[in-house]
């Protein structure tokens, strides 16, 4: 998943997040533990869903409420109720309440949010916000109120920037780029996947065959730092940010990779070791 994804679960597994500058995870107390630039203000209690986006990171406490901070104007005040998804982006979040909505804050005034109607999942990145509905169709909504669907059915997404990857019913990934209303397709690998997320000019996947990760990239800058070159081994989840990437190991272990300037790619020894 990208930063601006949201990233829940609750089995005693950690939930992680990459970001721009730090990353974040939920450990086995359901607390936050961010590492890398991260800053002050972070909200303590138990969590269960957490998003970074472009700086604007919000979490889900274990009632359905959100807690987002880093506050910018006043604008990233989240609003009340309880909610199962959040997904932030560079100047905007939104959040997917219990009965299906989307709730969007922040500066939205470039259509960042989403069509009314219910959704099943949400993401968001840069300018742009797409959700899947009960259907499994995929839509997509900002630069400037455009609104694209996506061809076909899909049971998971990703998006960065004006990149999008998604998971079929059969597994496979199928890839656009949204330049325009009526998207264009590009090529990710070929197989069955279990989960997809991208990153600044590339993308990252599990394989369902022996749960290792698959990286590939559509841009010159695509691996400048390491990112696309994964490590050996299982994997259940992974989160690409722009130019790093974390995972949690079979094991349950997280382990990341790509630009380490911040720090954003050195877990604590609690949550790596």
């Amino acid at each position: 998943m990208s930063p601006g994804q949201v990233a829940t679960s609750w089995d005693g597994t950690p939930v992680v997040v990459a970001g721009g500058r730090f990353s974040c995870a939920i450990g086995s107390g359901k607390s936050l533990e961010c590492w890398g630039r991260v800053g002050s203000d972070m909200p303590t209690g138990e969590f269960s869903a957490i998003t970074i986006g472009g700086g604007r990171p919000c979490a889900i406490r274990t009632d359905g409420t959100l807690a987002c901070w880093v506050q910018s104007e006043g604008r990233h005040m989240p609003p009340a109720g309880e909610f199962m998804a959040v997904a932030s982006a560079n100047i905007h979040s939104c959040a997917l309440r219990t009965d299906g909505s989307v709730a969007c804050w922040g500066d939205t005034r470039g259509g960042e949010g989403l069509p009314q109607g219910e959704y099943t999942a949400i993401v968001a990145a840069g300018e742009r916000t797409c959700g899947i509905q009960p259907d499994s169709t995929v839509v997509c909504q900002g630069d400037q109120h455009f609104v694209t669907t996506m061809p076909g059915e899909f049971t998971a997404i990703d998006i960065d920037g004006r990149d999008l990857c998604g998971l079929r019913s059969d597994r496979t990934i199928s890839c656009y780029t949204m330049w325009n209303v009526e998207p264009s397709e590009f090529t990710p690998p070929s197989g069955e996947f279990l989960a997809v997320s991208l990153g600044n000019g590339y993308g990252c996947a599990i394989r369902a065959q022996d749960k290792s990760v698959e990286c590939w990239t559509w841009a010159e800058w695509g691996n400048e730092h390491g990112q696309a070159a994964p490590p050996a081994g299982e994997f259940v989840s992974i989160s690409s940010a722009s130019y790093h990437v974390c995972g949690v190991r079979a094991n349950k272990k997280i382990v990341c990779w790509g630009d380490n300037e911040h720090g954003q790619a050195a877990p604590p020894l609690t949550l790596s070791g």
